[in-house]
């Protein structure tokens, strides 16, 4: 099912809204930045997935360069 956005999805899906307090909060905020584009449980695991995949990155990067 689609909603307008990350918040609509959170607010009426429960499992969607247990999967998204369940990441750690850093993680929740970034998702927040992408909130119009979020507008389906997958999208929000997608996206999720995707995140966390960017800041593993970022941090391997960050220990190269030290």
């Amino acid at each position: 099912m689609l909603y307008a956005n990350l918040r609509e999805l959170v607010r009426r899906s429960s499992s969607s809204r247990r999967f998204f307090f369940g990441l750690p909060v850093p993680l929740q905020l970034k998702l927040s930045e992408y909130d119009e584009h979020i507008r389906s449980a997958a999208d929000l695991h997608r996206y999720a997935e995707a995140v966390e995949k960017h800041e593993h990155a970022v941090e391997i990067g960050d220990m190269l360069l030290k």
